[in-house]
């Protein structure tokens, strides 16, 4: 589950508070482009939730908290607010990480595939406040 349904920790970029959390389906503010479900990657289960850090357009680094899968060919499922659901490829190396058995969470990258990746989920997950 998205952590924007909790306490959303990991979401700003620069101090605490700048993006919403939602405790309620009327509180959300783009039904559409706001992800409830992810497919996690196995390596990095920890906790009830998927966390990632917001990252914006134009980003040179990014951060990791959690992985998502690339089961379908490199790819991941995903389930939005308003009932649709999609399957998004990943495109750089740091979130399509082979399954190893070994837990792996929070990390930095400088690649800019994965850093493209970050910008796609971070668009898809909540907005400012």
């Amino acid at each position: 589950m998205s952590h924007v349904f909790s306490d959303g920790g990991f979401l700003p970029t620069v101090g605490f508070n700048g993006y919403k959390t939602y405790a309620k389906l009327t509180e959300i503010k783009n039904l559409a482009k706001t992800w409830v479900l992810i497919d996690e990657h196995p390596d990095g289960l920890n906790d009830g939730d998927f966390c990632n850090e917001m990252t914006l357009a134009g980003a040179t680094t990014g951060f990791i908290v959690d992985t998502p899968a690339s089961f379908h060919g490199g790819a991941g499922g995903l389930s939005f607010a308003d009932g649709h659901s999609e399957i998004h490829k990943w495109k750089g190396g740091d979130t399509r990480v082979p399954v190893t058995g070994n837990y792996v969470t929070k990390r930095y990258t400088k690649e800019a595939a994965s850093i493209d990746d970050l910008v796609w989920l971070s668009d898809n997950t909540t907005v400012k406040r």
